[in-house]
C-alpha cells in the first residue's frame, strides 16, 4: 500500500518551457520517485508524490512552505561573450539555479527573432558576423521572467571569404566567355578572376555578383576566381577550360554600285562587322578568280571589269566562315572613248638614257603602252595620265611610239614613230672612298660609291710610303657596278683613289685616303726615365748590376727588387733561358696606358724565355701588406709559362690575378699545362681594360677540380683577340672532360667582353661561354663540344665559322653551335656564321639555339649540323610564342644533304602572326619533305611554312654552294700540310712575334671557308 504527499503548484507563465522530470522505482526495488505533472493548458499545477514507504521522510522534509510560489530566478552570473574565431559570438553564463528552465539571450544590434536556450545547453553560439555586438541574458522559471544581467560587449574579427565553387566557362559564341561561380561567402567585397593567358589587366567583380563576360577573343583558356575582402584572399576555384571560336562575321549591308568612268564599277558597302578579316566580292559575270578578296575595315572597291552590264555581291569573312551575301546589285558600265596619243617626241636624256613624251587624248585610259625598235626585252606601260617616260636604253638609234590603253584589254591605233640617238658620257664619279686594314698583317679593303650606270669598270690606283715619299704606283681594276676591292699589298702605308671608267673616257678620280697595314703587334718605346731591367738564367748574376745586356741578373726577385712602383721601368728576360721559380708577388704598377711597366724578352733567340713552375703558380697578382690598393699599367709580352709536370689535382695557374686594377696587356705568352692558365679576377671592385692578344692558351687540366684555358671574373673591358685556344680543360686518361671546363669562361659580372679573330678549339665543352655577353666576332671554333653563348646583355655573334663538334664524352652528347639564352635582353644578333661539317650526329646538335626575345638572326649558312631529334635551328624560348617577340629569322640558309632533320624547330604552337618576322630564307634537308619543319612539335613542309609565316623561301640543294665540302683540314693541305686538323692546330700553336705566318689565323680560315658557301666578309 503507497501512501503520497502532494504538493501543487502552480504558475501562469512559460508553461510550455516547463521541464517534467520524473523519478521512477528501479525495477524491483522501492526506490523514491517524483513525479511532477502539468496540464497542456491554462495554469499549471503539479502535484508531487512520494512513494508511501518513504512518506514519512519526505514529509519532514517538505515543510508547509512548499506550498507556498516559487520564487522568480536570480539575474544570471559571470556572463561572457567572446569572439569565437569563425565571424561568431559564444556567450556563456554562471551554473543555472534550481527550476530555472531556460534562459533569454538578448543582443545589440537585436536578433531577428527572440533567443531563448534551454537550461541544460550553458552557452549560446551567435553565427552574428563581423563587428561590435552587446549581449545581456535573464532566467526564467515557472514562476516567471528573472532581471537581465549588465551588457557585455565584444569585437567580432573580420575573416577571409569563404571560397567560390562551381566556377565554369562557356564559350559565348560571339568571341566572348561567359563565367559564373557559386556565391559562398557573405563578407567579400569583390571577385578576383585569373585566366591563362592572363587578362591584359586585372580584372575584379563586385560583391555578390557571381559572373563575368570575357571578350577574349578566338583561343583556348582557363579560367578561375577567387573572393576578396579586408581579411584577406580564399582560395582559388579549380581551373575551368573554355575553347572559343571565332564567331562568323556580320554581314555587310547597303551594297551600292555605280559607273565610275574608264570602264570600272565602283562599289561601296557599310562594315556591319568588327572582327572580320577581310570581304569577298562576287561579279556576274564571274571573276577569273571566282572571288576577290578586300581588306578588313574596307567599304569599297573599284572593278576594271569593261563595259557592259554586271552583277555584284560582297559578303565579310574570318577563320569561322564567311557571313551571308548582300543581295545582287545590277550596274551597266559604259564604253570609255580611247584616243591615240599626240605630238610623240623622243630625246637624248644623258647618261646613255632616252626621254619620250607625249599628248594625252583621252580621258578614260588605263594607261599607256611604249614600243620601241630594237624592241624592249618586255611590255613597258605606264599609268593613266602620265605623258612621259625615261627609258634607260644605253648607247644608239631608237625609235618610239605609244598607244592609249582601255579596260577589257582595249587600245588605241599607235602613234607615229619618234626618233632618237643616244649617245655615251663619261660616268659618273664614285664617291665616299673608305679604306680598311683587315688585320691580316697583308689585306686592305678599298669601298667606295658606285654613282654611275654607265661604267666598265674602276681604276684604283695605289702607291706605297717610304721615307715620307709615295711611290710604287701600281694600278688596280674592279669590274662594273663593283663597290669594293679586296687588296693585298702587305705590311706599310698606302694610300689608295678610285674613278669609273668606260668607252668614252675616265671619271674624276677620289681624292687620296691613306691606311696603315700593322703588323698587328704592340710597339712599346722606353720614356726618358725608363729603368730596364735585364736577366738570364744562363748567363746572369745577382752581383750584377742587371742594368745591361752585358751585366744580367740571374733571379726574378733581384731584377724586381730594381723596378720602381709608378715608373715605365722594363724587366726583359733573355730569349731561350729557362727559370723553375716563380715571379714574386707582383705589387708595382707602370706609369700611364702609354708609359706601362714591361716585362718582356730579349736577345736572338726566337725561342720564348719559359718559366716552368709546374705546381706553383708563375704570376700572382694579389693584395698583401704593403702592396698598393691597385695594381696598373702593366704588360707581359713574349714570355712561355708552363705547369708541365705537376700533379693532376694541384692548383696552379699561368697569371692569376686577385686585385683591382686597369690597364694589364698580356701578348705573344706561350700557356701550356696548368689548372687554369689565365685566372684574372676583381677583387671587391672590377679589374678593367684587360687585353689578350696574340697568346697560345693550350692543355689545362685539373681533376676533381675545374679547369679553363682563361677564367675571367668580375672583369670590364676585356679584349681577347687573335690568340689560340686548343685542348683546355681536359687531358687524356689523367682528367677526363666534364661539361665544367672550358676553353674561355667569362662570368657574368664581367661585362660585355669582345672575342675575336680566334683559334678556338677542342675544348673539354665549351670553346667560349661568355656569359656577361659582349661581341664575338671572326673566331674559328674547331671540335668544341659547344662552340659558345652569350647571355646577360645584348649581344653579337658574327662572322665566325663553326666546325667539326665532338660530344663532352659518351654520356654527354652535345656538338652544338651557337646559343643565345633567355636573360639576354632584346637586341642580340647572329650573323653571317658558317655552321659546317659537325662530324658526329648526336641528339641536342643544333647549330643555333635561340632562347631570347628580340634577336636577330640572319645570313648564316647551316650545312649538315642537326641531329634527329633538334632542327639544325631551334627555337626554345620556353614554349610561349609570345616570347619569341620581335625576333628576325630572315636570309638564312639552311642545308641539310646527309642528316636527316627538320631545317627549323620552333617549340610553340600555335604560330602567331607579327611576332616573329620570316623571309628570304632557303632550305633543303635530306628528310622526307613533310618534316621539314616544326611548331609546336607539328611537323610542316616547304609550302606550308612559307605559307604559314610569309617566308618567300625556296629549296636550295648543297650542290648550289662553290665548294661545300671545305674544311680545316682540306685547308692545311692547301697551305701543303697534311689533310688533318691536329697538324693545322700543331701549326698554329708555333705562333709567336718572331715566327708570326698570318696563313694560320682565325682570319685567313674563315675568309676561305666563307668563300666556298658564298658568306659575305665582315
Amino acid at each position: 500500500m503507497m501512501c503520497s504527499l502532494s504538493v501543487r503548484v502552480v504558475t501562469s507563465l512559460f508553461a510550455a518551457s516547463l521541464v517534467l522530470f520524473h523519478a521512477a522505482p528501479a525495477s524491483g526495488q522501492g526506490a523514491p520517485g517524483l513525479t511532477l505533472l502539468s496540464t497542456p493548458q491554462g495554469p499549471i499545477t503539479a502535484d508531487l508524490k512520494w512513494p508511501a514507504s518513504d512518506a514519512a521522510l519526505q514529509r519532514s522534509r517538505f515543510d508547509l512552505q512548499s506550498r507556498a510560489r516559487l520564487a522568480i530566478p536570480a539575474v544570471p552570473t559571470d556572463l561572457a561573450a567572446v569572439d569565437s574565431g569563425a565571424e561568431s559570438v559564444t556567450v556563456s553564463w554562471g551554473t543555472p539555479e534550481n527550476f530555472v528552465t531556460g534562459y533569454e539571450i538578448e543582443r545589440l544590434p537585436p536578433f531577428a527573432s527572440p533567443v531563448l536556450v534551454p537550461v541544460a545547453a550553458g552557452t549560446y553560439s551567435d553565427p552574428c558576423g563581423p563587428g561590435v555586438f552587446k549581449y545581456r541574458a535573464r532566467a526564467v522559471n515557472l514562476a516567471g521572467v528573472g532581471q537581465f544581467s549588465a551588457w557585455t560587449t565584444t569585437v567580432v574579427a573580420l575573416q577571409p571569404p569563404k571560397a567560390p565553387s562551381g566556377m565554369v566557362a562557356t564559350n559565348a559564341g560571339d568571341g566572348s566567355v561567359q563565367l559564373g561561380w557559386t556565391d559562398n561567402s557573405s563578407t567579400e567585397v569583390r571577385f578576383e578572376i585569373q585566366r591563362s593567358p592572363g587578362f591584359p589587366i586585372g580584372v575584379s567583380t563586385p560583391a555578390n555578383v557571381n559572373g563575368y563576360s570575357d571578350l577574349a577573343g578566338p583561343g583556348t583558356f582557363s579560367y578561375r576566381v577567387r573572393a576578396v575582402n579586408g581579411a584577406g584572399r580564399s582560395d582559388y576555384t579549380a581551373w575551368a577550360e573554355v575553347n572559343v571560336t571565332a564567331p562568323v562575321p556580320n554581314a555587310p549591308t547597303g551594297l551600292g554600285v555605280t559607273d565610275a568612268g574608264a570602264a570600272r564599277a565602283r562599289l561601296t558597302w557599310t562594315d556591319n562587322s568588327n572582327n572580320e578579316t577581310g570581304f569577298q566580292v562576287q561579279r556576274n559575270p564571274a571573276f577569273p578568280s571566282g572571288l576577290v578578296g578586300v581588306s578588313a575595315n574596307t567599304t569599297q572597291y573599284e572593278d576594271l571589269c569593261g563595259p557592259g552590264s554586271f552583277s555584284y555581291r560582297v559578303r565579310s569573312i574570318n577563320s569561322a566562315g564567311g557571313s551571308s551575301f548582300t543581295p545582287w546589285t545590277n550596274v551597266n558600265i559604259a564604253a570609255p572613248s580611247l584616243g591615240v596619243p599626240t605630238n610623240v617626241e623622243a630625246s637624248d636624256a644623258g647618261n646613255r638614257r632616252a626621254m619620250i613624251a607625249w599628248t594625252d587624248t583621252s580621258t578614260s585610259e588605263t594607261g599607256f603602252e611604249l614600243q620601241r625598235s630594237p624592241a624592249f626585252s618586255g611590255p613597258v606601260l605606264v599609268g593613266a595620265g602620265v605623258t612621259g617616260y625615261v627609258d634607260q636604253c644605253g648607247v644608239g638609234t631608237f625609235n618610239y611610239r605609244v598607244r592609249t590603253l582601255g579596260p577589257s584589254g582595249t587600245a588605241s591605233a599607235y602613234s607615229s614613230w619618234a626618233s632618237v640617238n643616244v649617245a655615251n658620257t663619261i660616268p659618273a664619279a664614285p664617291s665616299g672612298l673608305t679604306l680598311q686594314d683587315m688585320g691580316d698583317q697583308v689585306r686592305v679593303r678599298a669601298a667606295w660609291a658606285d654613282n654611275s650606270d654607265n661604267e666598265t669598270g674602276f681604276k684604283i690606283q695605289r702607291e706605297k710610303q717610304v721615307s715620307g715619299n709615295w711611290i710604287n704606283p701600281t694600278s688596280l681594276a674592279a669590274a662594273a657596278n663593283a663597290t669594293s676591292y679586296l687588296d693585298n699589298p702587305g705590311q706599310g702605308t698606302y694610300r689608295y683613289r678610285v674613278c669609273a671608267s668606260n668607252s668614252v673616257g675616265d671619271s674624276a678620280f677620289t681624292a687620296w685616303l691613306s691606311v696603315t697595314v700593322s703588323t698587328g703587334w704592340t710597339v712599346f718605346t722606353p720614356s726618358a726615365d725608363t729603368r730596364i731591367v735585364y736577366v738570364s738564367s744562363s748567363s746572369g748574376n745577382d752581383g750584377n748590376t742587371g742594368l745591361s745586356e752585358a751585366s744580367p741578373k740571374r733571379t726574378f726577385s733581384a731584377a724586381y727588387g730594381l723596378l720602381r712602383h709608378g715608373y715605365p721601368d722594363w724587366m726583359l728576360l733573355k730569349r731561350g733561358d729557362q727559370w723553375t721559380t716563380p715571379f714574386p708577388s707582383w705589387q708595382k704598377s707602370g706609369r700611364s696606358t702609354t708609359e706601362m711597366m714591361v716585362v718582356g724578352s730579349y736577345g736572338s733567340s726566337t725561342v720564348r724565355p719559359e718559366i716552368r713552375t709546374g705546381s706553383e703558380t708563375a704570376v700572382y697578382i694579389s693584395g698583401g701588406s704593403g702592396s698598393p690598393p691597385t695594381i696598373n699599367h702593366l704588360a707581359f709580352v713574349g714570355l712561355h709559362l708552363s705547369g708541365v709536370g705537376r700533379a693532376t689535382s694541384d692548383s696552379s695557374f699561368g697569371i692569376h690575378i686577385y686585385k683591382p686594377g686597369s690597364d694589364l696587356l698580356l701578348e705573344d705568352c706561350y700557356f701550356e699545362s696548368y689548372s687554369a692558365n689565365l685566372n684574372l679576377q676583381g677583387d671587391g671592385s672590377p679589374f678593367d681594360n684587360i687585353r689578350i692578344r696574340r697568346c697560345i692558351s693550350v692543355d689545362a687540366y685539373s681533376s676533381p677540380a675545374h679547369s679553363q684555358g682563361i677564367y675571367a671574373d668580375l672583369l670590364t673591358n676585356l679584349l681577347i683577340e687573335e690568340c689560340v685556344f686548343d685542348h683546355n680543360g681536359w687531358k687524356e686518361g689523367t682528367a677526363e672532360p666534364t661539361m665544367f671546363n672550358h676553353n674561355i669562361y667569362i662570368q657574368s659580372n664581367c661585362g660585355p667582353a669582345i672575342v675575336r679573330n680566334n683559334i678556338i678549339a677542342r675544348a673539354a665543352s665549351h670553346g667560349a661561354q661568355v656569359r656577361g655577353g659582349g661581341q664575338v666576332t671572326n673566331n674559328l671554333f674547331v671540335q668544341n663540344s659547344l662552340a659558345g653563348f652569350v647571355d646577360k646583355t645584348p649581344s653579337t655573334m658574327s662572322y665566325n665559322v663553326v666546325t667539326n663538334g665532338k660530344n663532352i664524352d659518351p654520356g654527354n652528347p652535345r656538338a652544338c653551335g651557337f646559343e643565345i639564352l633567355a636573360n639576354t635582353p632584346a637586341g642580340s644578333v647572329i650573323e653571317s656564321n658558317l655552321f659546317t661539317h659537325p662530324d658526329i650526329i648526336t641528339p641536342n646538335a643544333y647549330a643555333i639555339y635561340v632562347g631570347a626575345r628580340g634577336m636577330v638572326v640572319k645570313n648564316n649558312v647551316v650545312y649538315d649540323w642537326a641531329s634527329p631529334t633538334d632542327g639544325a635551328v631551334q627555337f626554345a624560348a620556353g614554349g610561349a610564342f609570345n616570347l619569341y617577340q620581335g625576333t628576325q629569322f630572315t636570309g638564312n640558309k639552311i642545308v641539310l644533304p646527309t642528316v636527316p632533320s627538320a631545317v627549323v624547330d620552333f617549340d610553340a604552337a600555335p604560330w602567331i602572326g607579327g611576332i616573329v618576322q620570316v623571309s628570304g630564307n632557303k632550305y633543303w634537308s635530306s628528310n622526307i619533305a613533310s618534316r621539314w619543319f616544326v611548331i609546336g612539335g607539328t611537323n610542316l613542309n616547304l609550302a606550308s611554312w612559307a605559307s604559314l609565316t610569309g617566308d618567300g623561301s625556296t629549296s636550295f640543294p648543297a650542290s648550289n654552294f662553290p665548294a661545300p665540302t671545305r674544311d680545316v683540314a682540306a685547308y692545311n693541305a692547301s697551305l701543303g700540310g697534311p689533310a688533318t686538323i691536329e697538324d693545322f692546330l700543331a701549326r698554329a700553336r708555333q705562333q709567336s712575334k718572331l715566327n708570326w705566318n698570318p696563313e694560320y689565323t682565325a682570319a685567313a680560315v674563315n675568309t676561305w671557308m666563307r668563300a666556298g658557301f658564298e658568306i659575305a666578309e665582315p
